[in-house]
C-alpha cells in the first residue's frame, strides 16, 4: 500500500490511504483490532479500478485519540466530516467485521452520500452480544454490562484484551487472530506481522466493544437499548457476506441474514464455503470479483 496521509479534523487527526486517482470512489472501513493496513490484500487488484481511501479510525492505528467515544454514531461522525474535508459528497462504502457496522451507521444517517455498501463479514444492524459470562465461558442468562467502566473489567472478553494491547504483549494478539480470524487461509509472515503491529496500535478497546454493544439500528431491544429503527433510512443496494467458518459473527438476529431481511430488496446475501472471519485472504479471488460486481465496475 503507499504511503500515509494525514487529515486535522476538528478534533482529532484521521491517518489514511489514499490512491489519488479520478476512478470511482470506494470508501474502506477497518474492524476492530485492526486498522487500515489490513486491506492490503484487497489494494493492488481494487486500486486498478477505484480510488481507494482507506482511514484509520479514531483511536487505531496512526490516528490520534484525542477524546473518547461511546457509540459507532461518534466514529460516523468522524468518517462524515473527513469526507466533507476531502469534498466528497457520494461514494461507495466497504466495511470488514466491525466496520461494516460503522458503514451501515452512516449510510443510515447520511443516505444520500452513500450509493452502496459492502459488508464483508460485517456485524449487523443489531450490534454485537456483549453479555456477562461465567467462568467457564457461558451465557447463563442476557445479562449486560451496566456501564462501559464495569464492561472494560470484564474478566472473560474486554479486559484482557485491554490488558494485552497495554503491556504491548503481540505473542497474546496473535494468538487471538490465529484462533479467531486466520480459521481457514494463513497470511504471509510478512503480511502477519505487519498487521499484527497494526492491531497493536489500538488506543479505544473499551470504547469500541461498548459502542458495538449498544449499537441498534433495529425496532427492538438488543439488551442495551430499544433501537432508533434507522434501518429504514437506508435505502442504497446492500451487500452482506457470510461464512461456513466464521467463528467471530454471531448468529440469529445478530447474524447478517437478518440484516439483509431487515433490509428487504435493497439487501442480497452471499455465502461462502470454506471461509472464515478474514475473507480477504480466504477466497480473495470471489471476493474481488464480487465488489466488482456489487459496486458496476
Amino acid at each position: 500500500m503507499i504511503k500515509k496521509h494525514f487529515l486535522q479534523l476538528d478534533k482529532e487527526k484521521l491517518a489514511y490511504f489514499d490512491n489519488q486517482t479520478d476512478k470511482p470512489l470506494l470508501l474502506l472501513i477497518h474492524g476492530n483490532m485492526s486498522a487500515a493496513r489490513h486491506y492490503s490484500p484487497l489494494w493492488w487488484e481494487l486500486s486498478q479500478h477505484y480510488r481507494l481511501i482507506a482511514p484509520d479510525l479514531r483511536g487505531f492505528g496512526d490516528s490520534s485519540y484525542n477524546q473518547e467515544f461511546n457509540s459507532l454514531k461518534d466514529l460516523a461522525l468522524d468518517l462524515k466530516e473527513f469526507l466533507d474535508l476531502l469534498r466528497i459528497d457520494k461514494c461507495q462504502v466497504l466495511g470488514w467485521s466491525a466496520g461494516a457496522a460503522i458503514a451501515l451507521q452512516l449510510a443510515a444517517l447520511y443516505p444520500k452520500m452513500i450509493s452502496s455498501l459492502f459488508s464483508i463479514a460485517g456485524i449487523g444492524y443489531l450490534g454485537y452480544p456483549y453479555y456477562k459470562k461465567s467462568a467457564n465461558d457461558k451465557i447463563t442468562k442476557a445479562e449486560v454490562f451496566n456501564s462501559k467502566e464495569e464492561m472494560a473489567k470484564d474478566s472473560r472478553q474486554v479486559a484482557p484484551v485491554i490488558k494485552l494491547l497495554a503491556d504491548g504483549d503481540t505473542k497474546a494478539m496473535e494468538t487471538i487472530w490465529d484462533k479467531t480470524i486466520y480459521t481457514v487461509g494463513k497470511p504471509r509472515l510478512e503480511d502477519k506481522k505487519l498487521w499484527l503491529q497494526e492491531s497493536m496500535k489500538q488506543r479505544c478497546l473499551a470504547d469500541f466493544a461498548w459502542a458495538l454493544a449498544n449499537f441498534n439500528l433495529s425496532a427492538i431491544a438488543n439488551g442495551y437499548n430499544e433501537g432508533d429503527n434507522t434501518i429504514v433510512n437506508i435505502t442504497c443496494p446492500c451487500i452482506f457476506t457470510t461464512a461456513q467458518q466464521d467463528r467471530v459473527l454471531p448468529g440469529g438476529l445478530y447474524s447478517p441474514a437478518a440484516t439483509v431481511a431487515a433490509l428487504g430488496n435493497n439487501a442480497r446475501l452471499i455465502e461462502y464455503n470454506n471461509c472464515g472471519h478474514f475473507p480477504l485472504i480466504d477466497v480473495k479471488p470471489q471476493l474481488i470479483k464480487d465488489i466488482m460486481e456489487a459496486t458496476k465496475v
